[in-house]
């Protein structure tokens, strides 16, 4: 982060910025200008002493009624049917990091499982289940920190198990994760990729920096590697991921 000194009071000023050339990738277009305006010399607040009221605490007299317990008959539990299972497969960057996986009725979440962290950097398969899932309607979501999260709509579950690895479709086949969704507001763009290559978090060890969600592939440091997971043509300018289903 760049401090600038000796700025005069109540001055516009206009600011540029542009990523730098590497070895990697070209240097980014200058931004557009951001015009900020230092703040007037401050007016010092008078902060007046107030003397406080007291008023007295009366404690009333409560008289208790006893009403006698009433008898209540249990009512039978009903068992609930067992359900079928629903299981799929997701690709993502950096195992060490958990993802959630749940099954949405009426924007209530009914079901959730995690995905177990594992070791390894770089991109990964992992599997999920839900081994009894009630007939009905679900809609399926799968959120993980820095990606952008993954939907599946109108999963109908009836009375036969649903392997989405089985389906024809590439995007429920196997279900890739979109990484680089730093700051977690459903884009992957020029904030996520500012975050990274910031002075408090490029160049430093994963255990250090002021967010370590940068270590996208979970190598241990954030360098040029997870500046260039965020700016590839896979992830850069793209959000979260929403596909229909059919039984």
């Amino acid at each position: 982060m760049e401090t600038f000194n000796n700025l005069l009071p109540n001055t516009a000023y206009n600011f540029y910025q542009r990523i730098k050339e590497t070895d990697t990738t070209a240097a980014s277009i200058a931004s557009a200008a951001l015009e900020v305006t230092t703040l007037s010399t401050p007016t010092p607040t008078i902060t007046p002493t107030i003397t406080p009221t007291i008023t007295p605490t009366i404690t009333p007299t409560i008289t208790l009624t006893i009403t006698p317990t009433p008898t209540i008959t249990p009512t039978p539990t009903k068992t609930p049917t067992q359900g079928v299972s629903l299981s799929g497969k997701i690709k993502s960057y950096n195992p060490k990091v958990t993802a959630t996986i749940q099954l949405f009725q009426n924007n209530t979440a009914v079901y959730t499982r995690s995905i177990a962290a594992a070791d390894g950097p770089a991109q990964v398969e992992q599997s999920f289940q839900f081994p009894s899932v009630a007939p009905g309607t679900y809609t399926l979501l799968i959120t993980k920190p820095a990606h952008a999260s993954y939907t599946v709509n109108n999963i109908v579950v009836t009375d036969k198990n649903i392997d989405l690895t089985q389906d024809s479709r590439d995007q429920i086949k196997l279900m890739m994760l979109l990484t680089g969704d730093i700051d977690g507001d459903g884009f992957i763009n020029v904030s996520d990729l500012n975050t990274v290559w910031s002075q408090a978090n490029y160049n430093k060890p994963a255990a250090s920096p002021a967010n370590p969600l940068c270590d996208l592939n979970g190598d241990g440091s954030i360098n040029v590697t997870d500046l260039n997971i965020v700016w590839s043509r896979a992830n850069y300018n793209k959000s979260a991921v929403a596909v229909e289903y059919s039984n």
